[in-house]
């Protein structure tokens, strides 16, 4: 896929465009979702659905961290291991 290739996808509710650019790391085309706190995680392109244990249906978009082999070279320290200069 083109690093700048733009993919129609979504929701029932409407659809929405989804920026796909290469990991640094690994080269896999991924997107960034905005998570609730409002920092940019790094996602696959791959949208997974789940049965959680209550016995909801739950889509959502599976986390790059979860299969990039590169993903320790990204992980940020914790602000405790930082100010110890672990």
């Amino acid at each position: 896929m083109n690093s700048q290739q733009e993919k129609e996808a979504g929701p029932k509710s409407g659809a929405y465009k989804i920026h796909l650019s290469p990991c640094k790391g690994c080269g896999q085309p991924i997107h960034y979702v905005e998570t609730l706190r409002g920092r940019r995680m790094p996602c696959n392109e791959r949208k997974l659905t789940v049965i959680t244990m209550l016995g909801d249906v739950v889509s959502g978009w599976e986390a790059h961290f979860a299969t990039c082999p590169q993903a320790d070279k990204f992980r940020k320290k914790k602000q405790t291991e930082a100010k110890n200069g672990f």
